[in-house]
């Protein structure tokens, strides 16, 4: 998570995702995945950007949701310092990475090609 916890990530095998619980900037509703909410009438924010299979798997363009579960985990992490970064290896079958770094309280992630960095008042996805 970033050192003001408004950003915190979770990574398991295929997803690796980041939500922003709290208040933030309205995130773009062309880059949202089909969540169950997102065709409703005033839809509430997305709370999660990243990779997960069926929303959008990893080395793809990341999109958003609403957060409906317990994934990612929120308040369990812990704060990675700012400017620092950490590399996962996300199978033991694979060696396909994420490599998220936090600065500024906004976190960045990549994998291959596509990333996001997103923070409460920053959102940005490639």
């Amino acid at each position: 998570m970033t050192p003001d916890e408004t950003v915190q990530c979770h990574f398991v095998v295929d997803k690796a995702v980041c939500a922003v619980p709290g208040d933030h900037s309205e995130w773009p509703h062309d880059e949202r995945a089909d969540d169950g909410v997102r065709d409703m009438p005033n839809p509430p924010k997305a709370t999660n950007v990243g990779w997960m299979p069926v929303r959008s798997p990893l080395g793809t363009k990341p999109k958003n949701w609403l957060q409906q579960g317990t994934f990612p985990s929120i308040g369990t992490g812990t704060p990675l310092e700012d400017g620092k970064k950490i590399k996962v290896r996300m199978s033991f079958e694979s060696d396909e990475t994420v490599t998220c770094g936090s600065k500024d309280n906004n976190m960045t992630c990549v994998s291959g090609d596509h990333g996001f960095t997103v923070g409460k008042d920053t959102y940005v996805t490639w």
